[in-house]
């Protein structure tokens, strides 16, 4: 199959695609999100969209990634092995990184509060499990014997989680800066001990 039209004037559709679906996310169930309903949405056909796409299940995977922002756990883990965790506007990138994806967060926090929690949750793990931790050096420990890093990582991803899940819910009330002050420096360090001690 040849490569759809690209009309320069346009985002592009496979961009389109990803925007659509996170906004779906946020309203309705994935598994009732239509191909067809989706290609409406877009103004593209249906082998544009299969040009993309395997299915809406790669489709939601993909608005998933599109959303969640790798670089600021990277950085803030980063910052809290050099211990220089501090959230002060001279901290490097952190204030940029939440200005830079501040989109994507909310369009996260949303996502998280609806219906598709239960799925977010999932791909937000699986990213930080394969694109954060082994880019700082920490693996978690497949012994099942001590399961203590795993639980470790579920406790820590599970809360943050819920803290923008309620961000959403009190209608984005509060700024992504007032959740990164209130955990301070002594949690995620504390946490990240934990995982690095079972390396």
């Amino acid at each position: 199959m040849g490569r759809p039209r690209k009309d320069a004037t346009t985002q592009d559709v496979r961009e389109r695609l990803i925007v659509a679906m996170a906004d779906r996310l946020i309203r309705e169930p994935a598994s009732a999100v239509t191909v067809t309903s989706l290609i409406k949405e877009v103004g593209c056909n249906r082998s544009t969209f299969y040009y993309y796409f395997a299915d809406t299940e790669q489709l939601a995977e993909a608005a998933l990634d599109a959303v969640v922002p790798v670089e600021i756990p990277r950085a803030l883990l980063s910052l809290i092995r050099q211990g220089a965790f501090s959230l002060s506007p001279a901290t490097p990138n952190i204030p940029d990184l939440v200005q830079r994806n501040a989109q994507g967060i909310d369009t996260l926090c949303a996502v998280l509060n609806g219906p598709n929690a239960a799925l977010a949750q999932k791909r937000v793990k699986r990213r930080l499990l394969e694109d954060v931790l082994p880019d700082l050096g920490v693996s978690l420990s497949s012994n099942t014997d001590d399961p203590t890093s795993r639980i470790v990582f579920e406790y820590a991803t599970g809360g943050l989680l819920a803290l923008m899940a309620y961000r959403a819910e009190t209608g984005f009330a509060y700024p992504v800066e007032t959740f990164l002050h209130c955990l301070a420096p002594e949690v995620p360090a504390a946490l990240l001990a934990v995982l690095s001690e079972k390396r």
